[in-house]
C-alpha cells in the first residue's frame, strides 16, 4: 500500500495554508523523518516543507531521545553499563593481575558531589550512543592527581589544535553561555569516541 499522506496530500497542503491542526496526520509524522506527499514536499511532525526549501537535517531529527525507539534503546545501555565491575588491572610481564589500590580509582568511585559513578557511567555511555563521543573533565587536587570527574555535554566542547599539535586543548561552553577560559589542556580531557568527526577529525 502507498503512503496514505500522498494520497490525501492536497487536504494536507489546504490545511497547513490555514495553520490548520495537524495532529490527525501525528502518527505518520513520528514514523519517518521524512514522508513523501506530493510535488517532493515532506510533512515533519506537523510542519508542511515545501520541495523547494533546503532541508535542514539537524532540524529534521531533532532531540533523538524525545523519540520513544531511540530513548529505549540508549537507557537500557546506560542502565546496564553501570552494573559492570570496574576492574584495573596490570601487567606484570607475565600475565594483567588486578589493582584494588590505585589512586585513580577514587575519583571513578565517587566522581563529584553531584554525580554517583551509576550516574557517570550512564551519561557517558547515552552521549556515546545519541552523540558519538563523550567527555570527561578532570580536576586535580593539589598534588596534580585526579580529584573529581565531571561529564561534559558534547555540544558544549569544541576541540582545538594548531599546526604544531593535533590536538592542543578543548575550550569549554557555560550552561548559560560564555565561554570558559582558558581551554582547558588535553591532559585534564578524557574524549570517548564511536568514531571520528569526519567535519572535525580532532
Amino acid at each position: 500500500m502507498g503512503n496514505p499522506l500522498a494520497i490525501i496530500g492536497a487536504e494536507v497542503k489546504a490545511l497547513a495554508r490555514i495553520g490548520g491542526p495537524l495532529d490527525v496526520f501525528q502518527r505518520f509524522g513520528t514514523t519517518s523523518n521524512q514522508l513523501s506527499i506530493t510535488n517532493g514536499a515532506y510533512l515533519t511532525g506537523d510542519t508542511l516543507v515545501a520541495q523547494s526549501a533546503a532541508p535542514d537535517y539537524e532540524k529534521l531529527v531533532g532531540d533523538p531521545l524525545r523519540n520513544g525507539v531511540v530513548a529505549a534503546c540508549v537507557n537500557a545501555v546506560a542502565k546496564a553499563l553501570p552494573d559492570a565491575p570496574l576492574v584495573l588491572e596490570r601487567w606484570d610481564g607475565k600475565g594483567w593481575q588486578t589493582v584494588t589500590d590505585h589512586e585513580c580509582l577514587e575519583p571513578l568511585r565517587a566522581p563529584n558531589a553531584d554525580h554517583s559513578d551509576a550516574d557517570v557511567w550512564a551519561l557517558t555511555s547515552g552521549h556515546k550512543s545519541v552523540y558519538g563521543q563523550a567527555f570527561w573533565l578532570i580536576l586535580p587536587d593539589k598534588l596534580q592527581r585526579a580529584r573529581e570527574i565531571h561529564v561534559w555535554h558534547p555540544s558544549r566542547v569544541e576541540v582545538h589544535g594548531t599546526e604544531s599539535e593535533f590536538i592542543s586543548g578543548y575550550r569549554l561552553q557555560r550552561e548559560g553561555g560564555g565561554i570558559i577560559s582558558p581551554d582547558y589542556p588535553k591532559t585534564q580531557v578524557i574524549h570517548f569516541r564511536h568514531l571520528p568527526d569526519f567535519s572535525n577529525p580532532r
